[in-house]
């Protein structure tokens, strides 16, 4: 290995922190004058600005926004307004064209935002579940306090709204389409009560329908649990159920989506792998399991990769435990590979779970007692046990280097890939003017 001299290193170590300097310059200077910039024209206009006063003359189309058509509203079960969103939406009603003249007498137009009371459902009139009829209020916003109303002008729009049951039912011909709103799981301790179960879970408590004019409704839905035998374990289905919204009915050319959610009993103190499901945004593997009983501080997660061999994951990095949920980072898999996962924990371990793994799915699920070495659940605990890790490397050379290791290092989570990706990018942008300014001195 060749050395450098006192002040070879001294003068090679110096251009390395200057030309780092440089770069952090380049990336942030660069943005500091740019807001520094930003913020004294924003100052020289507000100065300009404070100086000149604005008058609303008036509206385009001020007579026919005074008297918009009356928006007649099937009566729900519930409260829903977002048809009368909609209508307010389609009809142009967010916004209005204005008429303004400056203090200087420049005529221009401007367009101002409409702030409806029904945005909010504590300022909202309409009551759609009760027939009658409320007048909902549009403020026209001005944009601060250098603009005023000018006289007989119009500042507000109203909309009449008549909620009405209809004759006949209202025919739904088409659901709001389901990506993975119902792909889920649970876990229910055993004897457990299903019904506080359904009142903790995050379900979905009303779906979007639709009639033929595009007029939303609310499916309730309904979770049948009577298949679910709470006293004894094992893995159970939660019947997904539509119901038809109140003033309608479904057409008979529509098909009412169909849907279950499964639930795993365990036992106290014997947690289960035997249920997973990718979570709804692909970044976890959750396996829903009961671990009362179990100190979670002695929970140790193993893998293996396509019979490959096993290895300990690390917490809070590639797995998390929780006292309802086992969650693995997606990204420490690969598709098509084949995955096993056991855990184990002071006083037992979980039997084996098998799964295939895709991106947006898993396939080839399969739950097994035993360890991983082949015995039963009574046997020895699995291989790679810490007493044998630390025997194998006190026979370590530990100045060897591991050049032939077929072990690759699992990959960042997205967020330190995204930031490392950041990273380049800068040096990539800014260091070869960084050089150059180098070379120059």
């Amino acid at each position: 290995m060749k050395y450098m001299n006192k002040s070879t290193f001294i003068t090679t170590y110096g251009k390395f922190l200057l030309l780092n300097l440089i770069v952090f310059l380049l990336t942030f200077g660069t943005s500091f004058q740019v807001y520094a910039s930003e913020a004294d024209a924003g100052e020289i206009t507000s100065d300009t600005a404070s100086t000149i006063s604005y008058t609303v003359t008036g509206i385009e189309n001020s007579e026919q926004l005074s008297n918009l058509a009356p928006f007649d509203m099937v009566r729900r079960s519930s409260q829903n307004t977002e048809p009368l969103f909609y209508h307010i939406y389609n009809n142009g009603l967010l916004n209005v064209n204005a008429i303004i003249e400056d203090s200087e007498g420049t005529i221009s137009s401007l367009t101002l935002p409409v702030s409806w009371s029904c945005w909010d459902d504590s300022t909202t009139v309409t009551n759609t579940t009760v027939c009658g009829e409320y007048m909902e209020t549009g403020i026209i916003e001005l944009p601060d306090d250098s603009y005023k109303w000018g006289e007989d002008v119009l500042s507000e729009l109203t909309l009449l709204v008549k909620v009405y049951d209809p004759v006949e039912p209202v025919e739904i011909v088409k659901f709001e389409e389901v990506w993975n709103e119902f792909d889920t799981a649970f876990s229910l301790e055993q004897n457990g009560s299903m019904e506080a179960l359904l009142k903790t879970a995050p379900l979905q408590t009303a779906w979007p329908c639709y009639d033929a004019n595009g007029n939303e409704y609310l499916c309730p839905v309904l979770y049948n649990t009577e298949n679910v035998n709470a006293d004894t374990v094992g893995i159970y289905d939660i019947t997904v159920l539509f119901e038809t919204p109140l003033n309608c009915r479904f057409s008979d050319s529509l098909t009412v989506p169909s849907y279950s959610i499964p639930v795993t009993v365990q036992a106290p103190g014997h947690p289960r792998l035997d249920l997973s499901y990718i979570s709804p945004n692909y970044e976890f593997i959750i396996f829903p399991w009961i671990t009362s009983g179990i100190n979670l501080d002695t929970m140790e997660v193993w893998m293996s990769e396509n019979d490959g061999e096993w290895r300990m994951l690390k917490l809070d990095w590639e797995a998390y435990i929780y006292d309802t949920m086992l969650n693995l980072y997606a990204f420490l898999l690969t598709e098509g590979s084949s995955y096993q996962i056991q855990v184990k924990y002071e006083g037992g371990q979980t039997g084996i779970a098998s799964f295939t793994y895709e991106w947006d799915m898993l396939s080839d699920k399969e739950y097994l007692e035993g360890d991983r070495d082949g015995g039963d659940t009574d046997g020895n605990p699995p291989s790679d046990s810490k007493e044998d890790e630390e025997a194998s490397d006190e026979n370590e050379d530990p100045d060897a280097e591991d050049e032939d290791s077929d072990v690759t290092p699992p990959a960042p989570p997205p967020s330190l890939l995204f930031h490392r990706l950041l990273i380049q990018f800068r040096c990539r942008l800014f260091l070869p003017t960084a050089r150059g300014i180098l070379q120059a001195i």
